[in-house]
């Protein structure tokens, strides 16, 4: 965040921690405007599909994973420039009370469908 030059206002509203508690996350998805995950490493993406469960759009670089994430609420930028990042603050910020309503039932989906997938492979391992 400290390569991007923000609106007047902006920085004191941003928080910005290397960790939090699950409860300190989840209250910070459900009262966000938008979550950023600007992390080269690619994970399993889960603070993405846990802020979209909340209706939180995510901006995000633009890393493998996202193509396998729910899509609604991403917005990804290919690279850290200025102009990719305010264009996809003002997307995310600006989405309707609908759309977050398609972002949470979105993610719901994808959950259950991991879910389904995991217990699949589980009962098959269990068999070995």
């Amino acid at each position: 965040l400290k390569k991007f030059k923000l609106q007047k206002n902006v920085s004191e509203r941003i928080i910005a921690k290397d960790r939090f508690t699950l409860d300190e996350l989840h209250n910070y998805f459900r009262v966000s405007k938008i979550s950023m995950y600007m992390s080269s490493y690619e994970g399993l993406g889960m603070p993405m599909i846990e802020s979209q469960l909340y209706g939180t759009p995510v901006i995000t670089l633009d890393i493998p994973i996202i193509k396998e994430l729910p899509s609604k609420g991403i917005f990804s930028i290919k690279k850290i420039e200025q102009n990719l990042f305010d264009s996809a603050v003002k997307k995310a910020i600006n989405i309707s009370d609908v759309k977050r309503n398609l972002i949470i039932e979105e993610s719901i989906n994808y959950v259950k469908m991991v879910r389904q997938h995991n217990s699949k492979i589980f009962k098959n391992f269990q068999k070995v």
